[in-house]
C-alpha cells in the first residue's frame, strides 16, 4: 500500500534463512516464465540481532541486520541460466531459533533471545556441501569453473569464505568478499554482496555470476547468472 501498487499485485512472504534470497530468485523466475508475473519486487530484510542474546560474544559479533530490495525481470537471453538447491533436516540443530518473539503476547511471559548456532557444525556442512553444490550447478549449465567470472556467496563470515575459497582453488580476483562493513546480514548478505560488485565494477554484461546461499534448515541453493 505505501509503494502505491495495485491490489492486483499478489504477495508472498518466505522464511528460508541466508539462502533465502536465491532461492527466492528462484520462484521469480519460475513467476516470469509461467507468464503468472510480468515482474517481481523481491525484498530481503532480517532483524537477528533481535534474536541474539546480548550476552552472547559469539554471535554479537557477527550478525548484523539488513535489507534489500530488487527488482526482477526478464532480460532476454540474459539472466538465470540454471539452478541447484537442496534441504537436510537432520541438521536443524545447527541453526536454531527456538522461541518466537510473538510468544509473549499470548503468554504473557517476556521474550528472552535464544538464537544460536553450532559453529563448527555449521563450518563442516559449508565445506562439505558447497564446493559439490557449485560443481553440480556448472554440470548442469555445461559450464566450467574457470569461465564463471565472479563468484558470490552468502557473507557468513570471512574466515569461512576464505576456506570456501581455498578449498575449490578459486583465485581472489574472481571470488567476491564485502564484509568491511556489515556483519552476517542473512539473505541480505547476497544483494549487499552485488550492490558492492556492481559499484566497483566487478559485474558488468556478458560475464558469468555465480551466487550461493547457505544456512538454516540446514538448506543450500545456487544458480548460475549470465549478467
Amino acid at each position: 500500500h505505501a509503494l502505491g501498487l495495485p491490489i492486483e499485485s499478489g504477495a508472498l512472504d518466505v522464511n528460508q534463512g541466508c539462502s533465502g534470497y536465491v532461492s527466492c530468485l528462484m520462484l521469480a523466475e519460475g513467476l516470469l516464465d509461467s507468464g503468472r508475473a510480468s515482474g517481481v519486487l523481491l525484498i530481503t530484510s532480517d532483524t537477528y540481532t533481535k534474536l541474539v542474546d546480548p550476552d552472547d560474544r559469539s554471535l554479537k559479533t557477527i550478525m548484523g541486520d539488513a535489507a534489500s530490495a530488487s527488482v526482477i525481470r526478464r532480460a532476454g537471453n540474459r539472466g538465470t541460466r540454471a539452478f541447484s538447491f537442496g534441504t537436510d533436516g537432520s541438521g536443524y540443530a545447527h541453526i536454531t531459533a527456538q522461541r518466537s518473539a510473538l510468544a509473549g503476547l499470548t503468554s504473557g511471559e517476556a521474550y528472552r533471545p535464544d538464537f544460536s548456532m553450532q559453529g563448527t557444525g555449521v563450518f563442516n556442512f559449508v565445506l562439505s556441501t558447497i564446493p559439490s553444490l557449485i560443481d553440480g550447478l556448472l554440470d548442469k549449465a555445461g559450464v566450467a569453473r574457470d569461465d564463471v567470472d565472479l563468484f558470490v556467496f552468502h557473507q557468513a563470515n570471512a574466515h569461512m569464505l576464505e576456506s570456501v575459497r581455498l578449498k575449490m582453488e578459486i583465485p581472489r580476483s574472481r571470488f567476491f568478499v564485502s564484509m568491511q562493513d556489515v556483519g552476517n546480514t542473512g539473505a541480505t548478505s547476497i544483494p549487499i554482496a552485488l550492490y558492492e560488485a556492481l559499484r566497483q565494477e566487478r559485474i558488468g554484461p556478458g560475464r558469468k555470476v555465480v551466487l550461493a546461499g547457505f544456512g538454516a534448515g540446514l538448506s543450500w541453493s545456487a544458480s548460475l547468472i549470465d549478467w
